[in-house]
């Protein structure tokens, strides 16, 4: 479980701390108020955070504001489907590819495999075109 450290918030009172989180995208912070003489678990900490729309990673190198943590859904909902739909291309060329080795002759003619392993890297990798385009 991730736990925080209380750090004093107003510097000219003492008694006023607060956990601090810090977003590691773009150094927002934002506190969980406490007091100098009781401490709150992690778990209550991390909930707190949460409730006011962060992502608590493992560390402070995970840690995403509200903001950020929306990006990052938006990225993921948009690139996964791409990748799924770009492997199940890739396993079906490549299983076309090893059933149309397995039909040749001679194994040593592999000219024809090695143009199905090419448009199996273009399919997986895209080519150039599409890099340029996207």
């Amino acid at each position: 479980m991730r736990t925080f450290d209380r750090a004093r918030v107003d510097i000219s009172n003492p008694r006023l701390q607060a956990f601090r989180i810090v977003c590691a995208a773009c150094g927002v912070t934002t506190t969980v108020n406490c007091n100098k003489y009781t401490q709150l678990p992690p778990e209550v900490v991390n909930r707190k955070f949460t409730e006011k729309g962060w992502q608590v990673g493992n560390n402070e190198d995970h840690d995403l504001c509200p903001e950020h943590k929306h990006r990052v859904r938006l990225i993921e909902k948009d690139i996964e489907p791409k990748i799924v739909e770009k492997i199940a291309t890739a396993v079906r060329v490549l299983q076309s590819a090893l059933e149309k080795y397995a039909e040749l002759e001679n194994p040593k003619q592999s000219a024809e495999v090695m143009r199905m392993m090419t448009e199996f890297q273009r399919r997986v990798f895209g080519d150039e075109q599409e890099d340029e385009a996207a």
